[in-house]
């Protein structure tokens, strides 16, 4: 018996199908995951093909060096993703999570994917995986990163401004509310967030300098102590990752 499965992709564009799985259709830097491509550290075994493919995307000698311990259990997805030319290509990206998480449904769960209740045929529902599209900038996948590289994605100035009020708008929202707490820390980084915000001769400088920062240190915030130009790259990382691909 045939079963359709109604899911709605985050892309909310046309679909494609792979088995009961319903895929989303890609733009240029995005990527999916496949939810049955999943393996596990433990039951990887040294020698087969599944390893090999592993070892050549992770890495051979930082592959080597995961060990499995009673707070972290390593394990890893097969990713698409496609480029600026519409071409896709696969590659394995390395996670973790604590294994307490195996048995329930929100933990070991492949980038993109949630598990829902979904209806199956008539008024028979169960738990599928649904999966969404996500852009590689967004992760922290060196794995991704190095893609973006190797394929050569960069994002034009008229990309940027198409995206700029969407990011303004994101910004905007926080802006207030730190400017409103009476801590002069928050305030400094209000004030920031709204030139940046603003386009200021003063806020291209300081973005431009941001950013170089943020990709440099891999998009790794240091909170503690915490400071305005922490609360700055926290919000900078939430909402313009895209930034370090693109000419501003």
């Amino acid at each position: 018996m045939n079963k359709y499965i109604f899911v709605l992709s985050v892309s909310l564009l046309s679909i494609q199908v792979l088995g009961a799985t319903v895929l989303p259709i890609l733009s240029a830097g995005q990527c999916y995951s496949d939810p049955d491509s999943k393996n596990y550290l433990a039951s990887l075994k040294s020698g087969t093909s599944y390893y090999q493919a592993i070892s050549k995307d992770i890495g051979p000698e930082r592959l080597s060096k995961l060990v499995n311990t009673t707070e972290i259990n390593y394990y890893f997805c097969r990713v698409t993703c496609q480029d600026q030319k519409a071409q896709q290509s696969s590659k394995w990206v390395l996670l973790q999570d604590n294994p307490r998480h195996f048995s329930d449904m929100i933990g070991f769960l492949c980038a993109g994917v949630d598990i829902q209740n979904v209806q199956i045929v008539g008024s028979i529902y169960g738990p599928q995986p649904v999966v969404s599209s996500y852009y590689a900038f967004n992760t922290d996948f060196p794995e991704l990163r190095d893609w973006l590289k190797v394929s050569g994605y960069r994002l034009s100035k008229s990309e940027i401004q198409q995206r700029w009020p969407e990011l303004s708008r994101n910004l905007n929202s926080i802006i207030n509310s730190y400017m409103t707490t009476g801590s002069p820390v928050f305030a400094e980084a209000g004030r920031q967030l709204w030139e940046i915000s603003s386009q200021s001769a003063e806020g291209k400088v300081m973005l431009n300098k941001y950013i170089e920062i943020l990709a440099d240190n891999k998009w790794k915030v240091e909170m503690s102590p915490l400071s305005a130009e922490a609360l700055v790259s926290i919000n900078l990382k939430m909402f313009a990752r895209y930034l370090e691909y693109g000419d501003l």
